[in-house]
């Protein structure tokens, strides 16, 4: 959580953001608010894939010159949707998240295993969002005078098509070249993905010439930000306290044999109940991350039946389901704050795609059970 945001530094100071935004208002049509709201998730996705939560803020100041020329109902129905959506549906795969990586050191699942799975489903939930986005958004058009105007004339598209592909280019590389060290040095994948962070980091700095810059970053990122932290610290450090005592005790060992029991008779009923705690912990104040890591310490998957991936998926959806589901999480609140609106409208909008989340990623957790145990 302290190591990874510096991997999004070269981001921010690089050419990426701005090269979005140029390809986009050079469009000269009419361009609708589906359309709007489409590219919006899509940016959102894309860039939580590498920066986590950062890439809301980003989004939103790529995007916010073009989204200006609807009426103000209309740019906040498509920001406070597509923000929260594709930071959400990310979280279900990308390592730069916690929530994923932790979920399955807890059960000590195999992150080659879950990948492939992860982002099929995390994909799926896109094209289902942007499907039910044609629903939900009402039908208007931008003033197109104002669309087309761009301060970056000069850059031609090839230029600018190759700074988005050198994005993921980047992004694949830290991948495979994380997975490679893993096996390599044979240390957990947190641990390499932390250090290939670093590293990467420092090649990109060099490449786009902001080493400086990114360095005297890094520098505040250790002395400041980490401090900032302490709060957290202290709550992942109880929670795995309570973690540790509960599994060298009696009672893990007696609650996963009540779930033994109790599993015949529900089925796969209990997949569902299981997917849906996150979310109404969420409820009471527990952030998601923590419901998750509670119930990868406490829950056998093999008491339901489950293989440890597909358990590890199944609370990570339910965590990004609650991410957006309750107006007490981070999320929903930093977006809040960020349009001005309530946090209880974030959430209200958000409800019924995150009751389709929830549903979708128990499903799908039942079909990779059945074929792919």
């Amino acid at each position: 959580m302290v190591i990874m945001p510096i991997f999004s530094l070269p981001i921010e100071m690089g050419p990426y953001p701005q090269a979005v935004e140029t390809l986009l208002m050079a469009k000269k049509r009419r361009m609708g608010s589906h359309f709007f709201y489409n590219l919006t998730t899509l940016i959102s996705y894309l860039l939580a894939a590498f920066i986590s939560m950062a890439a809301i803020v980003m989004t939103k100041s790529t995007l916010s010159k073009a989204i200006r020329s609807f009426k103000k109902e209309y740019q906040i129905q498509i920001n406070i949707k597509a923000l929260i959506r594709g930071f959400c549906l990310v979280i279900i795969w990308t390592p730069v998240a916690a929530m994923s990586l932790s979920a399955l050191e807890s059960v000590k699942g195999s992150w080659i295993t879950y990948f492939v799975p992860a982002l099929f489903l995390s994909l799926l939930l896109l094209v289902i969002d942007i499907i039910i986005g044609f629903w939900e958004i009402p039908l208007t058009y931008a003033n197109n005078k104002k669309v087309i105007k761009t301060e970056n004339p000069i850059q031609t598209k090839k230029y600018l098509y190759a700074n988005l592909f050198e994005l993921i280019f980047i992004f694949i590389i830290f991948i495979i070249s994380s997975n490679f060290f893993a096996h390599l040095v044979n240390v957990s994948l947190i641990h390499a993905l932390c250090v290939m962070s670093i590293i990467i980091t420092i090649v990109w700095a060099i490449r786009i010439r902001e080493i400086k810059s990114i360095a005297y970053k890094i520098k505040y990122t250790f002395l400041i930000d980490i401090s900032n932290k302490d709060d957290q610290f202290s709550l992942f450090l109880s929670l795995g306290l309570f973690l540790y005592s509960f599994e060298h005790s009696i009672f893990l060992e007696l609650f996963n044999n009540i779930i033994s029991i109790i599993f015949p008779y529900l089925g796969v009923g209990l997949i569902f109940i299981i997917g849906f705690i996150p979310i109404l912990l969420c409820q009471i104040g527990v952030f998601p991350i923590l419901s998750v890591i509670l119930l990868a310490g406490t829950i056998d998957p093999e008491s339901i039946k489950l293989k440890a991936e597909w358990f590890a998926l199944l609370i990570t959806a339910g965590g990004g389901t609650a991410f957006m589901f309750s107006q007490l999480s981070a999320t929903n609140q930093f977006i809040a704050q960020l349009l001005e609106v309530s946090s209880l409208k974030v959430a209200k909008s958000n409800k019924k795609f995150a009751l389709v989340l929830w549903f979708v990623s128990c499903l799908y957790v039942i079909f990779l059970q059945h074929f792919f145990s």
